[in-house]
């Protein structure tokens, strides 16, 4: 049996809409914590977003049937910045649209992305999990959520200081 592309492609965006309808009922009346990492490359700029939660978890023992709370990640956005819509601090981008990748334009693309799978990031979000830029460290001033910072970002940050202090130390490593 040939399954053509065309056909492989239908059934992948199917897919993904059919996840994207259970993450967003699952996280309905939950809280968590908002993971967010950017990566820059060739002037573009992306961002993941992941949400952290606990989900009830229904099971069958014998004739009971018992629920647990059980540790949840959900990958909610994979996307390029390009595409939020700004109003101030711009840069062109090739395709002439204005962008800027600064806090208010990471925390204007969460509550897009919060409002895409119908929820409120305000109420939703606990805490920020995040790693150590200049950026990330505005975003909990702005939004009042307590940020927890990687540790191994900043043990690189550390790291690469104490190379630059130190140029022996920097060509051993």
């Amino acid at each position: 049996m040939n399954i053509g592309h065309v056909t492989i492609v239908k059934v992948i965006f199917a897919l993904v809409e059919l996840v994207e309808q259970r993450i967003s009922t699952e996280v309905q009346h939950t809280q968590g914590a908002l993971l967010f990492d950017g990566l820059s490359c060739n002037d573009m700029h992306f961002v993941a977003v992941v949400i952290s939660y606990c989900s009830s978890v229904h099971f069958r023992e014998g004739d009971n049937i018992n629920s647990k709370s059980e540790p949840r990640l959900a990958l909610l956005a994979l996307s390029s910045m390009a595409k939020v819509s700004l109003t101030a601090n711009t840069n062109q981008t090739n395709e002439g649209e204005a962008t800027t990748f600064n806090s208010e334009t990471h925390i204007h693309f969460f509550k897009e992305v919060f409002h895409f799978y119908s929820l409120d990031f305000e109420s939703w979000t606990l805490l920020l999990i995040a790693d150590n830029t200049r950026t990330n460290h505005r975003i909990p001033k702005l939004t009042g959520k307590p940020i927890v910072a990687c540790n191994s970002h900043k043990l690189n940050l550390e790291v690469n200081h104490m190379c630059d202090r130190n140029q022996d130390l920097g060509s051993t490593i």
